[in-house]
């Protein structure tokens, strides 16, 4: 064992692989195995320096590179052999080890972006990594590593590159190093500037990459679940390429393969936690990312998942997504998605169970069966949308029985004929068409089409009618103590859930939306001309709510839409 040391300590390799195996049979050598280690530190050339020497010389140095974290990592994988490391010395030592490896990852994956095809590169970077890995399952050794300068930016930028250049080993093994080390957010920048590094074009090719990604069937935790929740985490880019490429589905049906295997550990729990979260994030983008979902199956999968989760995590994670289901179960197109599947599925379970989260899957079960009642009877008494787009139409028909075409382009207007949209497009719906339509490509949500407006506009009716008397009530409480010339708006806010329903008087509104004098006067003017009161609605609209205002009752033949 003396020789192999004294071998060792003059720069040999091999010898220190061999010592890191004998010192993985028997822990007491580590305090022999650390002396070395730190010794064999000054025979690691800088990355820099190393590109200079002859190619013979090159490989050589790197092996030695590779050994020594291969060496090192071997004396480790015995029982316990963390904890024997830290009293022989590890723990001072390896401040100095994460440098020069975050020197290695910065010089060839960030500042020199050579290819990485030489073999000796990626195989010292396969062993500086799984020794990483190792290490980082320690908190003490995992702390080490958040305090070193660069080292999660060039952790970030090899998972990067991994997921990229198909090097899966490399990805695994950062992926879960990663994982430990952000589950203490003090280091947020360094995700964020290396994701921010990274150009459009690449950002789109690595989503897609993941997108289209196998599930490893023994892996505990899902590589591309992962990369996706933690990139979306510290970057918009990220986020909007994931959402644009079809991560919904893709997670959905990811989600649902797990929830039906029978084991259950921490790491599936946390994965279900950590993807909850992101599809919350992707639904808040509008009704097209909860189309989505629902086309995936996202009602049967939640309630898998809901036995996975914890209790506290049932309420930060799942009851969201079930109130952002059910504010969008406003839009024609999202209540019909939603009716079929609470249909199809058996929620007896799920609604039972006691707490705000039966209160929820309760709430959107009720929601939709009143909703899909009120378009049963709006399409029965047909009060669907009929009036043409086109300003000019020629058939002002607005017969029941008149079926309009939706415009493929915006998929916001809706016109009779052939003629009137080819008419409508020459007289400027063209721009609009254009706009609207690059809306899209950037990620904005979709705008809730003249025809979804129309029946929406029927569940404001029957709210507003089920809840009369307490309309009356609130208006009577409101004008107690203000101008009995105050104009009273009724709002029906269906951001929230349930939907919140309550009285402003028009300067409140005209101040909260900044409408223009002359504008609000002459609304007003046509409300009194008419003998009607306003009515305010707040429906979901991606990130941000849109408020419609009208004068009530609705006149469905000519109401704005």
């Amino acid at each position: 064992m003396d020789a192999l040391r004294e071998s060792a300590l003059s720069g040999s390799g091999d010898a220190l692989v061999r010592l890191g195996e004998i010192t993985r049979d028997d822990p007491t050598v580590f305090p022999h195995l650390i002396q070395v280690i730190r010794v064999f530190l000054n025979y690691l050339r800088l990355p820099a320096s190393t590109d200079t020497s002859p190619p013979e010389e090159f490989y050589t140095l790197l092996r030695r590179a590779a050994c020594y974290f291969h060496g090192l990592n071997i004396a480790l994988q015995s029982p316990q052999a963390l904890e024997h490391s830290k009293s022989a010395g590890l723990m001072i030592t390896c401040p100095q080890i994460y440098p020069w490896a975050v020197k290695f990852l910065q010089h060839y994956f960030i500042d020199s972006n050579l290819p990485i095809s030489p073999l000796a590169v990626s195989a010292t970077t396969v062993r500086i990594v799984e020794l990483l890995g190792t290490l980082s399952a320690d908190l003490d050794y995992c702390e080490k590593m958040r305090e070193t300068k660069g080292f999660v930016f060039s952790m970030t930028t090899l998972w990067i590159y991994g997921i990229r250049a198909g090097q899966a080993l490399v990805e695994d093994v950062v992926r879960i190093t990663m994982t430990h080390i952000l589950q203490k957010r003090t280091i947020d920048h360094e995700v964020t500037d290396a994701l921010s590094r990274v150009p459009n074009d690449v950002v789109v090719e690595i989503c897609t990459r993941v997108v289209a990604s196998e599930q490893d069937p023994n892996s505990g935790y899902d590589a591309g679940i992962m990369f996706l929740v933690i990139s979306t985490m510290y970057s918009r880019s990220f986020t909007r390429a994931f959402i644009s490429c079809h991560s919904v589905p893709w997670i959905c049906r990811r989600l649902a393969g797990i929830a039906v295997k029978e084991e259950e550990n921490a790491s599936y729990a946390r994965l279900f936690q950590v993807s909850l979260v992101y599809l919350q994030r992707a639904f808040k983008e509008g009704a097209g990312r909860i189309i989505e979902g629902l086309d995936a199956d996202v009602i049967p999968m939640l309630l898998e998942v809901q036995s996975k989760l914890e209790a506290e995590d049932r309420e930060a994670t799942l009851i969201p997504l079930l109130h952002l289901i059910t504010s969008y179960t406003l839009y024609r197109n999202v209540l019909t998605k939603v009716w079929k599947a609470i249909y199809m599925a058996d929620l007896g379970p799920a609604i039972s169970e006691a707490g705000p989260i039966g209160d929820a899957w309760t709430i959107l079960k009720e929601t939709t069966e009143t909703r899909w009642e009120i378009l049963k009877d709006y399409m029965a008494a047909g009060r669907e949308l009929t009036r043409c787009s086109y300003p000019a139409c020629p058939h002002p028909d607005v017969g029941s029985k008149r079926t309009l075409r939706r415009c493929e382009g915006c998929r916001f207007e809706y016109y009779c004929s052939k003629e009137c949209q080819k008419q409508d497009w020459h007289d400027g719906h063209n721009e609009v068409c254009r706009m609207l339509q690059n809306c899209l490509r950037d990620g904005l949500p979709m705008l809730m089409s003249k025809r979804e407006r129309h029946f929406a506009y029927a569940i404001i009716d029957k709210d507003i009618q089920d809840n009369t008397q307490l309309i009356e009530e609130l208006k009577a409480e409101k004008l107690r103590d203000m101008d009995s010339l105050a104009v009273l708006l009724t709002v029906t806010d269906y951001t929230p859930v349930p939907r919140k329903l309550y009285i402003r008087i028009d300067e409140e509104f005209r101040r909260s939306e900044n409408l223009p004098t002359e504008k609000w006067d002459a609304a007003l003017k046509l409300g009194k001309e008419a003998g009607k009161d306003f009515v305010l609605a707040i429906i979901p609209q991606g990130t941000k709510a849109q408020a419609l205002l009208d004068m009530y009752p609705f006149d469905f033949d000519t109401i704005s839409v």
